[in-house]
């Protein structure tokens, strides 16, 4: 014998009567508000026409509490906009127990998750798993389908209410969160002295270089702080105040800055003084007042020196020696003759030159002998050493720098006044009495600037 297809009004009668509390009403969610004609949807509904119909409130009805009176539905505007009906949370609380415990619930825990003791009223108290019910219930995913579920209107009042509590508790006790530790890396290295003391570093020379994720080199994941990095930030920060302060007593070292074997050595260099060509200019930190002597080199290799094709193909070299110019803060403080034959080893020196201690733009390049086009019968390729290796007749060869070494101070006579200093030293005790609170001055101000905060006393 053939089954007759089930209506919807017969499932619908079957699930009343599993749930006798939820009157067709509710279930439907829609309803039309008494003398307008207007739809509204849901619990709110429900409860102005069970109580005309049978002059009590549904069981999920807190007793006292107050009610939308009669007349008074939500309207479907109302509800779009987020507004929610009038529910009470003592009410919301009911709904979840109702219709969510029964599947959240200790015993069960379906999605990692219950919600037996859930307070509506005070979801701050849980309020990651608020968030979640917040974010399942604004997609209509929860309850999900086949469950019984309240009307629309309900559960819009009820992501309302967690949504409002929640926002108003984190307005009034803003709680970032905790940040994973981050160390700064090379950059942010060099921007922070930058910043705070106007000193310009090459972190390179101090810190390990950094760890990459995705060729990016600012991930937290990857920036893990070992004993041999800290080490590094710590001689850097020894290394790097001695030089923004200055020391009287430095010895003699040698630095040494090599010049790109892809530059250009017929154009100027960024930086370097007009009028001259080639070589470089560099931000060096001179540790103290004294004499500094300055040597260049030239790219050598088998077949001679600067010029690499040997003798003969250097037309400038030929018909009037090259000459290197050393220049601080474009002011010029020695020049050399530049030997075309010199190799890799050999290096043309300065006589001592004084200069004060400090951070200075040294630029050290070939004076240039003329502007424009050069005249060759072969085009020189300006970008690498091939204008130092040609072996083709009617090609001009320019002299190349292969590096710039400089060597002190010598003599040191102290330490003068800079930039560096004066942004440090904010104040200067004439007597003892004023020494320490010059000093905490000093270090508050300093502290400020790198927290980026007031610091407190105890700091």
């Amino acid at each position: 014998m053939l089954r007759k297809p089930v209506s919807p009004s017969a499932l619908l009668i079957a699930f009343l009567l599993a749930a006798p509390s939820v009157d067709a009403q509710t279930v439907t969610g829609r309803v039309v508000q008494q003398g307008t004609g207007q739809p509204v949807m849901g619990l709110a509904a429900a409860w102005s026409t069970s109580e005309r119909a049978t002059g009590s409130r549904p069981s999920v009805a807190a007793s006292g509490s107050r009610r939308p009176a009669t007349g008074e539905v939500p309207s479907f505007t109302a509800v779009k906009q987020g507004r929610g009906p009038d529910i009470e949370p003592e009410d919301l609380t009911a709904v979840v127990q109702r219709y969510c415990v029964v599947c959240h619930n200790d015993q069960m825990r379906t999605g990692n998750l219950s919600l037996e003791g859930f307070d509506v009223a005070n979801p701050v108290a849980q309020a990651a798993t608020a968030e979640k019910m917040i974010r399942k219930l604004q997609v209509g995913m929860m309850p999900p389908p086949g469950m019984p579920r309240p009307g629309g209107d309900t559960l819009a009042a009820l992501v309302t209410e967690l949504e409002t509590r929640i926002d108003r508790a984190a307005a009034a006790n803003p709680t970032p969160g905790v940040r994973s530790f981050q160390r700064l890396n090379r950059p942010e290295y060099e921007n922070a002295i930058r910043e705070l003391l106007g000193l310009e570093i090459d972190a390179a020379d101090y810190l390990l270089p950094d760890t990459k994720s995705n060729n990016f080199d600012n991930i937290v994941d990857v920036q893990l702080m070992s004993p041999t990095l800290l080490d590094s930030y710590l001689t850097a920060a020894s290394e790097i105040s001695r030089v923004a302060i200055g020391n009287p007593d430095a010895t003699a070292s040698q630095t040494t800055y090599f010049v790109e074997e892809k530059a250009s050595q017929g154009e100027r260099a960024p930086g370097a003084p007009i009028g001259t060509r080639g070589g470089l200019s560099v931000i060096h930190n001179f540790p103290a007042d004294g004499h500094y002597i300055f040597s260049v080199s030239a790219p050598g290799d088998d077949g001679g020196g600067g010029g690499g094709g040997g003798e003969g193909y250097s037309m400038h070299a030929d018909v009037r020696p090259e000459q290197v110019e050393f220049s601080i803060d474009g002011e010029r403080v020695a020049v050399v003759d530049f030997d075309w034959y010199l190799n890799d080893v050999d290096y043309t020196k300065t006589e001592p030159v004084f200069i004060r201690g400090g951070s200075h733009r040294m630029s050290a390049a070939f004076i240039a002998r003329y502007e424009g086009t050069a005249p060759d019968v072969v085009k020189p390729s300006e970008l690498t050493l091939n204008a130092v290796n040609a072996d083709a007749y009617g090609q001009q060869v320019l002299a190349h720098l292969k590096d710039v070494v400089i060597v002190g101070p010598f003599n040191p006579t102290g330490v003068s006044e800079s930039p560096v200093r004066q942004r440090i030293f904010t104040c200067r005790p004439t007597v003892p009495s004023e020494v320490t609170p010059c000093a905490r001055s000093i270090l508050t101000d300093f502290a400020t600037r790198a927290f980026r905060r007031p610091v407190r006393p105890e700091e």
